[in-house]
């Protein structure tokens, strides 16, 4: 982000993953590989779903009440998105959201295609 800012929700539109995890950071950070984790590790598709290639497109949404307690009153500048698709090697992975629900003016946050 330009700036850092609290986080309170977060739309992940998959197309692939089984998995999908959020992370956050920031800049000012000691060490530049310091994340905490946002949502943890979450179910997108199941074995059987990813073996078949279908349905690939689900969105889910979270809300405050299923981000980690612990990032919920800080403010962030970096965002780390982890795709894992363990079931079926040969699709790749890719996820488009709409990443961040904000207090702040929503225009702030742009549709991002990873």
């Amino acid at each position: 982000f330009e700036k850092a800012e609290h986080i309170h929700g977060i739309d992940i539109g998959n197309e692939g993953s089984a998995f999908v995890e959020i992370l956050v950071g920031n800049s000012t950070s000691a060490c530049e590989q310091d994340f905490e984790v946002l949502l943890v590790s979450s179910f997108f598709m199941s074995p059987t779903e990813s073996r078949n290639g279908a349905p690939l497109n689900r969105v889910r949404m979270f809300g405050s009440e299923k981000l980690a307690k612990a990032t919920l009153g800080k403010k962030w500048d970096r965002v780390k998105v982890v795709c894992t698709q363990p079931y079926n090697k040969v699709s790749a992975v890719p996820v488009r959201h709409r990443p961040f629900q904000s207090l702040c003016d929503p225009s702030v946050f742009e549709e991002i295609e990873l």
